[in-house]
């Protein structure tokens, strides 16, 4: 059987392929390049007609290194998201020394209430969250920033904030590291 392969949806293409050996245990480690929006497909075999149970991994770079990127985010448990391989966004972090952030866009349902934003839940490192409202490319308004929520949370961040209005506008959420830590 062929070695593991990424092929591209609208033409069947090969575009990386792969063999383990012995120094990586016979595990297969491959990287690609991608185009956002083309969808890949992944074709994994055993050497030799070798036959068992195997995991996948899969790991990317963060897609929403920058505000125009924003990843729209909805109320409840997101992710998970990673900001490893991100850079440090304009404006400059008012708290924590922030960096290597990755951007939300969230969008209240209802007017005049708080929302709260946390990665108490799910990080692995010391994180910092700043919200605004505006544009990305045009004003921002920093509406918040965390860097240490303490107490269970320890090093990583809630925010809450005000929706205000009948129809609040989008707010844009910042996520990075404490001095540019990733995770």
């Amino acid at each position: 059987m062929p070695p593991p392969a990424v092929r591209t949806s609208e033409r069947p293409m090969i575009v990386a392929c792969t063999v383990g050996s012995i120094p990586t245990g016979f595990a297969s480690r491959l990287s690609v390049a991608t185009t956002a929006g083309q969808r890949y497909y992944i074709r994994i075999g055993g050497f030799s007609l070798a036959v068992g149970a195997f995991d996948l991994n899969v790991t990317s770079c963060s897609i929403s290194d920058e505000c125009g990127d924003a990843v729209t985010i909805l109320g409840g448990l997101n992710g998970p998201f990673t900001n490893v391989g991100s850079t440090t966004s304009a404006p400059v972090w008012p708290c924590a020394s922030g960096g290597n952030d990755v951007w939300f866009r969230y969008q209240p349902n209802c007017g005049n209430s708080n929302v709260t934003f946390t990665t108490c839940d799910g990080a692995s490192y010391d994180t910092a969250i700043e919200v605004f409202t505006g544009t990305c490319g045009g004003a921002l308004t920093s509406i918040g920033c965390n860097d240490d929520t303490g107490g269970a949370c320890g090093l990583r961040s809630t925010l809450t904030v005000a929706a205000t209005g009948t129809a609040p506008p989008s707010l844009l959420v910042r996520v990075g590291g404490f001095v540019g830590l990733t995770g």
